[in-house]
C-alpha cells in the first residue's frame, strides 16, 4: 500500500474553500450557457411560427381584417368625391375629411350590435348541482415505502374560518423548523458533492476510507451504511475490525467541517452520507469481480472450468443483487435489496407430459446412444441452464429449452447426460426437507398466537450456524420463519403451509391453517391448489373434482369491478358494479407505507383538515392513501358497514384486504367502520 502525501490541515481548509467557490462559478456559468442555448432555440421556433403565420395570411387575405370592426372605423360620406366615382384617386391628392351623418350612424350601430349579439349568443345550459370537492392524488397499483420527512417545509393554511392555525405545536413531531438546517437545495448539494469528490481524490482519500472514518465519527448513524454500491452488500460493521489511522479520520473530518462552515452549519455526518451516495454512482467495479474474458472467446470455453464459473457468477451478480424475491421485480421500491438471498432450493417438479414430445427436436425422439460430447455452451447459456435446472428440475428438458432460445431439447438433454445430471434428483424443498419436519412445524404453529390487530413487521432471520432461539428476530416478534429466512431447512419454526387438498376445501374457513393465521396460501409451501389457481375469470370453480383455493385473491389481484361516484353520505364514494357474495374479496387498500412517526406528523395536519386516509398496517408502519392510492381510498365510514378490512400476510408482507360483510347488489355503496376513537369521531 502506497503511503499518501499528507498536506497540512490548514492547507486542506483553504483548498476546500477555493475549490468550492470555483465549482460554484463553473456550475452557474454552465447553467447560464445552457439557458442561452435554450433561449436561442426557443427564439428560432417563435420566428418560424411567425413566418408560417405570415404566409398563411398572405394566402388567405380575408382573415387579415377584423370580421367585427368597430363603429368608429365606419364613416358615411354625404356626397361623392369631386373627382367622381369612376376616376382613380391620385396619390398626391389629400384624403377628404369624413363627414358623418348622425342619423345613419345610429342605425348602423344598432344593426351592428344586433348582428354581434346574434353571433355571440350562447346556448342555455340547465343548472347543475355542485360536485363535491376533489383532492388531487396519484393512482398506483402497489403500495410503496416513503422515507420520513422530519423537516417542516411550510406552514399549512386551513382556510379563513380557521381561528387556531397558530395553535398547532409542530415541535413535538418535527425535528427541524421550516427548511431546516440540514436541508440543501439540489444545486447546492451537487456543488458540495463535487467539492468533496475533488478534494478527496486530490488527497487519495478513497470511498472506503470515508466510510470507515464515518463509523468512527458517528457510530450510531453509520450502522446501516454499506461499503460498496448496490452491486455488493457487505456491511461497514464487518470492516470495523480493520485498523484505521486517526490522522486519516482527522483529514476527513477537517474537510467535511470546512465545507459545513461554508454551508452555514450543516452537519458533517449528513454531508458525508450524501457524499457516499454520490460516490457510489461513479464507483468502478472491484477487481475481484472484473471479467477476464471477452464475449468472443466465451463460446470456446470449457463449461466446467473455474474461469467459466467466475464469468457466470459475474453475469448473474447484478440480477441476483437487484432482484426482489417477494415482488418478483427488479429494483423494488418497497422491500429493497438489503437482505441476502436465501440459498434454500425448491424440490424440482416432475416432467409434465412424460409421453408427449415437445417438438421435432425433442429428446424423446433420440434412441439409446452412448455418451456423446455436447456442443459448446457460452456463459449466458450455462447460467440460464443452471438456474432453470435449479428452479424447475434438471429433468424438465423441454421447459429448460423454452428458457434457452439458442438450444433445443436434444442439446439440453445431451448436456445433462454428459454432466451426469439425469440421474440426479434434488429432494430439497422450500420450508422443510421432510414430512416429519412439516408435522413438527404444524404443532409449533398452534403455540404461536397471531394477533391480527397487532402485527409485527417480518424481517428474514439470518444467523448461520445457530438455531432460531430467543435471539432470532422471528422468535422475538412471535412470528414464524418464512421461506425467505436463512435458517436451517428443518427449522421447526418454519411455516409449513396448509394441506387443504380435496373436494370442498377452498381455504376459506378456520379449517385452513393459513386462513386461521391471517395469511394467504403460498404456492411454494401449501399443498392446496394455490399453485394451480387461475384468475378470477375462471369458468368453473372446480377443476377435475377439486375445489380451487380462494385464499390467493390479494396476490393475484382478483379485485371486483368498482366505480367512484358521488356518495350518499358525504363527498365521493365507492360503488360496486357487480354482484358480490358475502366474505368475497373486494380489493386492496393501497397507499404510501410510512413509519408510525411520520404518520403522527401527517396526522396533525389531517386532523385539522378533518380528513384522513391513514390505516394501521402493523406496529412499525402505516398506509397513507392521501397522496398516492387507489379507488378504495374513497370508501366512507359507517357504523353500519357492508364491508370489513383484514390485514393479511402475503408472501412475508402485510397487506390490507377489503371484503364484503354481506351480499351486495350492483350499485351498492361500500362502507366500513373506521373504528375512530370518540374524540376523533367528534371531529369528523
Amino acid at each position: 500500500m502506497s503511503k499518501r502525501h499528507v498536506k497540512p490541515l490548514s492547507v486542506l481548509r483553504d483548498e476546500v474553500q477555493q475549490y468550492y467557490f470555483k465549482t460554484c462559478e463553473d456550475f452557474y456559468d454552465s447553467k447560464q450557457s445552457e439557458n442561452k442555448v435554450t433561449l436561442f432555440e426557443n427564439s428560432e421556433k417563435v420566428m418560424k411560427i411567425f413566418q408560417e403565420n405570415e404566409s398563411h395570411l398572405t394566402k388567405f387575405p380575408k382573415f387579415q381584417s377584423d370580421p367585427y370592426p368597430e363603429i368608429e372605423s365606419l364613416y358615411v360620406s354625404k356626397g361623392r368625391s369631386s373627382t367622381g366615382s369612376g376616376s382613380p384617386k391620385s396619390p398626391k391628392e389629400k384624403k377628404p375629411t369624413a363627414k358623418i351623418d348622425l342619423n345613419i350612424q345610429d342605425s348602423l350601430s344598432a344593426s351592428h350590435r344586433k348582428k354581434r349579439y346574434e353571433k355571440r349568443q350562447a346556448a342555455s345550459v340547465p343548472i347543475q348541482n355542485q360536485i363535491p370537492r376533489y383532492a388531487f392524488w396519484t393512482p398506483i397499483i402497489r403500495s410503496s415505502k416513503t422515507e420520513d420527512d422530519p423537516v417542516l417545509r411550510h406552514l399549512y393554511y386551513f382556510g379563513e374560518d380557521s381561528e387556531d392555525d397558530g395553535d398547532i405545536d409542530y415541535s413535538d413531531v418535527y425535528e427541524d423548523s421550516i427548511v431546516g438546517r440540514n436541508s440543501i437545495d439540489p444545486e447546492g448539494e451537487q456543488i458540495a458533492m463535487r467539492t468533496l469528490h475533488h478534494v478527496f481524490n486530490q488527497n487519495n482519500v478513497s470511498v472506503g476510507l470515508v466510510e470507515k472514518s464515518l463509523v468512527k465519527i458517528d457510530p450510531k448513524q453509520s450502522e446501516g451504511i454499506t461499503t460498496s454500491s448496490r452491486m455488493g452488500r457487505s456491511s461497514v460493521t464487518a470492516n470495523r475490525a480493520i485498523e484505521i489511522d486517526d490522522h486519516d479520520v482527522e483529514i476527513v473530518e477537517v474537510v467535511a467541517n470546512a465545507l459545513a462552515k461554508i454551508l452555514k452549519g450543516k452537519e458533517i455526518t449528513m454531508l458525508l452520507h450524501k457524499y457516499l451516495e454520490y460516490a457510489r454512482k461513479f464507483e468502478p467495479p472491484s477487481s475481484a469481480t472484473e471479467s477476464t474474458s471477452t464475449p468472443d472467446d466465451s463460446s470456446d470455453m470449457d463449461i466446467e472450468s473455474p474461469k467459466s464459473e467466475n464469468n457466470v457468477n459475474l453475469m448473474m451478480h447484478s440480477y441476483s443483487s437487484l432482484w426482489c424475491r417477494r415482488c418478483y421485480v427488479y429494483d423494488c421500491k418497497l422491500h429493497g435489496t438489503d437482505f441476502r438471498p436465501s440459498e434454500n432450493r425448491k424440490r424440482p417438479r416432475p416432467p409434465n407430459d412424460k409421453n408427449k414430445p415437445c417438438g421435432v427436436d425433442c429428446y424423446m425422439h433420440l434412441k439409446r446412444e452412448a455418451r456423446s460430447p455436447y456442443d459448446k455452451w457460452n456463459d449466458v447459456e450455462i447460467a440460464l441452464f443452471r438456474k432453470a435446472a435449479l428452479l424447475i428440475g434438471s429433468k424438465n428438458y423441454c421447459q429448460i429449452a423454452d428458457i434457452i432460445p439458442s438450444k433445443n431439447c436434444k442439446q439440453v438433454y445431451r448436456r445433462s447426460r454428459a454432466l451426469g445430471e439425469v440421474e440426479k434428483e434434488q429432494e430439497v424443498e422450500v420450508g422443510s426437507s421432510s414430512d416429519e419436519a412439516k408435522k413438527k412445524s404444524r404443532k409449533i404453529m398452534t403455540k404461536i398466537v397471531i394477533d391480527a390487530e397487532n402485527h409485527s413487521e417480518y424481517h428474514p432471520c439470518d444467523h448461520p450456524g445457530r438455531p432460531c432461539d430467543f435471539n432470532c428476530p422471528c422468535k422475538k416478534g412471535n412470528v414464524p420463519c418464512e421461506k425467505y429466512c436463512h435458517c436451517d431447512l428443518d427449522c421447526p419454526r418454519r411455516f409449513p403451509g396448509c394441506n387443504c387438498y380435496g373436494f370442498g376445501k377452498t381455504c376459506s374457513n378456520r379449517g385452513c391453517i393459513c386462513f386461521t393465521n391471517y395469511r394467504e396460501c403460498d404456492p411454494d409451501l401449501c399443498g392446496c391448489t394455490a399453485s394451480e389457481c387461475n384468475t378470477s375469470h375462471s369458468v368453473s370453480e372446480t377443476d377435475m373434482g377439486r375445489s380451487l383455493c380462494k385464499n390467493v385473491a390479494i396476490q393475484r389481484r382478483q379485485a371486483k369491478h368498482t366505480i367512484v361516484g358521488i356518495s350518499t353520505v358525504a363527498g365521493w364514494g365507492l360503488f360496486v358494479r357487480e354482484h358480490v357474495k358475502k366474505n368475497e374479496y373486494l380489493g386492496e387498500y393501497i397507499g404510501e407505507v410510512i413509519s408510525q412517526t411520520e404518520a403522527d406528523r401527517r396526522g396533525k395536519i389531517y386532523d385539522k383538515r378533518r380528513t384522513s386516509f391513514l390505516f394501521n398496517l402493523n406496529k412499525e408502519f402505516v398506509v397513507d392513501a392521501t397522496r398516492k392510492g387507489n379507488k378504495f381510498r374513497f370508501i366512507n365510514h359507517s357504523q353500519d358497514p357492508n364491508a370489513y378490512c383484514r390485514v393479511t400476510l402475503v408472501k412475508g408482507e402485510h397487506r390490507i384486504g377489503i371484503y364484503a360483510l354481506c351480499d351486495l347488489e350492483p350499485g351498492s355503496e361500500l362502507f366500513f367502520d373506521y373504528r375512530y376513537l370518540y374524540t376523533t369521531l367528534v371531529l369528523f
